[in-house]
């Protein structure tokens, strides 16, 4: 499944993506800083799942964390 196939029927796999955070020593924190998000602590709502992240913000917390996109989500 690339990019491409994703559909709202697909959910984020937000425990791989704060479980290889914590893994790599990166903060909330610091995630908030390197996506470009203006509160510390915007990040955290977004991987706790309080709000969705975007197709971009989802791009770089791949290449940020070395996860391929498609292990990133779950379809349904």
């Amino acid at each position: 499944m690339g990019i491409e196939k994703l559909t709202k029927s697909s959910i984020v796999n937000f425990e791989l993506i704060r479980k290889t955070r914590i893994k790599k020593g990166i903060s909330t924190e610091e995630m908030s800083s390197l996506l470009g998000y203006e509160a510390p602590n915007a990040y955290f709502r977004k991987e706790k799942g309080d709000r969705r992240f975007s197709v971009k913000d989802i791009v770089k917390i791949s290449g940020l964390l070395g996860i391929p996109i498609q292990k990133l989500f779950f379809t349904i």
